[in-house]
């Protein structure tokens, strides 16, 4: 089986949720629960805030939440 390509959205981070969990707001305006990934914690956490404009990658079969891949 293939692996399947993920999706590239901008968002902008409205509310912190939990320590590595924000609620974001993509630029067609759904929001989605966009999470930061372990190995990522230390390098992007200290920048993320309400607000922030983020990149998420998300997968085709769920849109309802993504991967925080790096900030702009």
């Amino acid at each position: 089986m293939t692996e399947t390509e993920n999706i590239q959205l901008d968002a902008t981070l409205q509310d912190v949720i939990g320590t590595s969990a924000f609620r974001a707001k993509l630029a067609n305006g759904h929001e989605i629960t966009a999470y930061v990934a372990r190995s990522d914690r230390e390098r992007v956490e200290v920048s993320l805030h309400n607000g922030a404009a983020v990149v998420v990658e998300m997968s085709p079969y769920d849109m309802s939440k993504g991967r925080i891949t790096l900030d702009k």
